[in-house]
């Protein structure tokens, strides 16, 4: 999205790395040094309770950029972000990303839009994880990383999933089974695959939607 004088200015700038699985990115409330731009990775946000207790309040994957905070207001973020799908991104000191976001006003307006999105993400996950069941959480969560990464097929566990949902692995197989049964996914060995995505659409609750029009909205791209 940015004109190609503002994008070759950075792209000296930009490291391509890979990322592997369940790699900590950044740490809560410790210095942010990157910023990373993913490509085909997908990098959750997890909050943390005092008693260890997991919760994913956001998604990045390549619509979107890993240590927003720290070019807003303080060098930190409460959140752990964690890869959930190993793969590639550009990673970037953040002292270089802020000098630039400071000067230029299409890097200003990319990350104020994708930073709109990114608070309804957060908002709706509160909304969903409060009010809507484990089947239509575990839809909505599932559909999310297929429109990131173009799969069918994820390296999921139970435990796994319970994290990323702040609830127990009894629930998550309780959700598992029912949108099983249903055909609308298969579930084994670790291993979970969507084979039924508009099914998997009408189980899920409003917050997908939401958050996919609200992208859709701020970006141009559907």
């Amino acid at each position: 999205m940015l004109p190609e004088k503002d994008f070759n200015r950075l792209l000296p700038h930009l490291e391509s790395v890979d990322v592997a699985d369940l790699k900590v990115l950044h740490q809560p409330h410790k210095p942010i040094t990157h910023a990373y731009f993913p490509n085909d990775s997908v990098v959750s946000l997890i909050a943390i309770t005092e008693k260890g207790s997991t919760a994913e309040v956001g998604m990045v994957s390549n619509e979107g950029l890993v240590g927003i905070s720290g070019l807003l207001g303080p060098n930190t973020n409460p959140y752990r972000a964690i890869v959930q799908v190993p793969g590639s991104a550009w990673r970037i000191r953040l002292k270089v990303l802020k000098a630039e976001f400071r000067k230029c006003p299409a890097i200003q307006d990319i990350i104020h839009r994708y930073l709109h999105t990114l608070l309804t993400q957060i908002a709706q996950s509160a909304v969903c994880n409060r009010f809507h069941t484990i089947e239509q959480r575990l839809a909505r969560w599932l559909l999310g990383s297929q429109d990131r990464v173009g799969k069918d097929t994820f390296h999921y566990t139970h435990d796994f999933l319970a994290r990323m949902l702040g609830t127990d692995r009894s629930s998550v197989t309780l959700g598992v089974g029912i949108l099983r049964r249903a055909g609308l996914i298969s579930n084994s060995r670790g291993r979970v695959t969507i084979l039924d995505r508009r099914g998997l659409e009408a189980v899920s609750c409003e917050c997908f939607f939401i958050t996919k029009a609200e992208f859709a909205d701020s970006t141009g791209q559907a």
